[in-house]
């Protein structure tokens, strides 16, 4: 299973979500992480991630906050479906 983390500080969660994985999932879950909206070239590639985790607050470098990304997730999904 595919997870894609939004997340500007991913290093302070790392060890989090390693330890899920491994002691619930059998290593089974796949992590990407974007430290920034910009991260992800196209957007149409999220469809490929079964979970997205979006912080709210991105880096001030990211072009688009949490709230934006989601936005743009949605607008892509309501012209998709």
């Amino acid at each position: 299973m595919k997870i894609a983390i939004f997340e500007n500080e991913y290093d302070t969660l790392e060890n989090s979500f390693l330890y899920l994985n491994n002691k619930f999932y059998s290593d089974r879950l796949e992590f990407k992480n974007f430290t920034r909206s910009q991260n992800l070239e196209d957007i149409q590639l999220i469809a490929s991630y079964s979970l997205i985790i979006i912080d709210i607050d991105l880096s001030a470098q990211s072009e688009l906050d949490g709230f934006g990304l989601i936005r743009k997730i949605e607008f892509l999904y309501i012209q998709v479906f």
